[in-house]
């Protein structure tokens, strides 16, 4: 013996359908507004210029230009979207012949001889750190950040 079932109708929402559509909408519209603190420039700068300190503190001095932080990928991770303490990341590019140029005083015709000979050999002259960091929002406006280990 079979058991007929009939199919429930699709051709009107449902109240719950409507519910989630309208949900969406408001969480969207939530992101828009002010940027996130993460990618904020003067946060970005603060965690390069923290992060190249703990990693290179004998050229800290003369790195300009062999760091660049990657802006686009700067995330949220806070699990908690209503913490004060924010907690991010962001792709930071270390250039291997830059830092060679600081590092070995090499001229300009080394450095490009550097360069050709990485790439004639399919070698990477960048490499790409994610750096982690927290963002604290101050009652004065000011943000407080930290760079994690």
């Amino acid at each position: 013996m079979t058991n007929i079932v009939k199919r429930p109708a699709f051709g009107r929402p449902t109240a719950s359908i409507k519910l989630l559509v309208a949900s969406l909408t408001s969480f969207m519209l939530t992101g828009c507004g002010e940027p996130a603190v993460c990618s904020k420039p003067d946060v970005l700068s603060t965690v390069s210029t923290l992060w190249q300190r703990q990693q290179f503190p004998q050229v800290y001095d003369q790195s300009a230009g062999i760091f660049s932080v990657q802006d686009s990928t700067a995330t949220d991770i806070s699990p908690d979207k209503s913490a004060k303490i924010r907690t991010c990341s962001v792709v930071i590019t270390f250039d291997f012949i830059k830092f060679l140029r600081v590092v070995q005083n090499a001229s300009d015709e080394e450095i490009e001889k550097q360069r050709a000979s990485a790439k004639a050999r399919n070698g990477k002259t960048t490499n790409d750190n994610l750096v982690n960091y927290t963002v604290q929002s101050l009652n004065d406006g000011q943000r407080y950040v930290t760079v994690l280990p």
